[in-house]
């Protein structure tokens, strides 16, 4: 039997979409949505079936599962914005009709799978660019499958008819901009997450008190950077105060795996300020600090203290046996 044009344009929004699996999902008049995970094969045997439930009244929607394969969905935008994107380098992958002059696209920003975080920011970046719609901008959201109707009532015509959803331009291809678009976005929620880490520091710094000695050396760092900044002011060298801290700390009796933990935790500003070679940073700043004259000296004096406890420990042990041995009295022969 010859596919019909619902078959055809199904297949075709599937085949650009490209993923292995799908998620179908089929919503009733009343609200209530089943989703069925089926292949690319099963959810074209199935159009009879998806054919029925439309008939009936239910809106027939498409995803991919699980993966998104690289893609996101672009909802709500008219030819302008369709013409606006291609021009831009960023051409979808499948453009969607899903009521006339109205248009859903999959774009493929990525050839590989995108985090959620990731997909969520990209499809947020292209509806606010492109005047789409906000509230579809998420990693799972939900299309229209194309060759069924869309039967919101607000859509039928004068006879009562649901208009179709149409495939129209599908080449799958991933846009030319997509990469650059891709970067741009990573690049914002890594700033903002430097932000917020500063601010975090910056914040733990400001309300340290001062700790129990030798307990906490993340809390004995911050304390110690707040005085740094009371004395020389937040413009200060941090890597200087890093080294300064990390000094004190190690008089303090703090390790070097301490006093490295410290400063990874707490210093202003470290993953930015040394990105891509904290821990590099982290170990020299350590090594730095442990040859310190000033460690070196308080590692001696320490050294002696503890000499001299042990003579001290020994004589007093010493001056025991010679007591309990005066105590005992010659030994009576028999």
């Amino acid at each position: 039997m010859k596919p019909d044009r619902s078959y055809l344009a199904a297949r075709r929004q599937l085949e650009a979409m490209g993923v292995d699996s799908f998620e179908v999902g089929v919503r009733d008049q009343a609200g209530r949505m089943l989703i069925r995970t089926w292949s690319k094969d099963k959810v074209l045997e199935s159009l009879p079936w998806l054919k029925r439930e439309n008939a009936k009244g239910a809106d027939v929607y498409v995803r991919p599962a699980e993966v998104n394969a690289g893609l996101v969905l672009v909802d709500d935008l008219n030819r302008g914005a369709l013409a606006r994107m291609k021009a831009d380098g960023l051409t979808p992958a499948s453009v969607i009709e899903t009521s006339p002059h109205n248009f859903q696209a999959w774009v493929r920003v990525y050839d590989k799978p995108l985090s959620p975080e990731l997909a969520t920011e990209v499809a947020a970046e292209l509806a606010s660019r492109y005047d789409g719609d906000p509230n579809s901008a998420d990693w799972r959201h939900f299309g229209r499958l194309a060759g069924l109707t869309n039967a919101k009532p607000q859509h039928r015509d004068a006879n009562g008819r649901s208009p179709y959803v149409l495939a129209h331009e599908s080449s799958g291809k991933q846009a030319e901009a997509g990469r650059a678009l891709l970067r741009q976005v990573a690049q914002r929620q890594l700033d903002r997450a430097a932000a917020t880490e500063r601010e975090t520091r910056r914040k733990a710094t400001e309300t340290a008190q001062e700790p129990r000695k030798g307990y906490d050396p993340t809390q004995t760092y911050r304390y110690g950077l707040k005085a740094l900044y009371a004395r020389f002011g937040t413009s200060m060298d941090v890597s200087k105060a890093d080294y300064m801290i990390g000094v004190d700390m190690a008089r303090l009796g703090f390790s070097a795996d301490q006093i490295g933990q410290a400063i990874e935790e707490a210093s202003p500003e470290l993953p930015t300020r040394k990105a891509g070679h904290e821990a590099d940073y982290v170990a020299r700043t350590v090594k730095a600090v442990m040859a310190s004259p000033k460690v070196a000296e308080w590692q001696q004096a320490q050294q002696k203290q503890a000499d001299e406890a042990q003579r001290e420990a020994q004589r007093q042990q010493v001056q025991r046996q010679q007591v309990r041995q005066r105590n005992r009295g010659p030994r009576l022969g028999m």
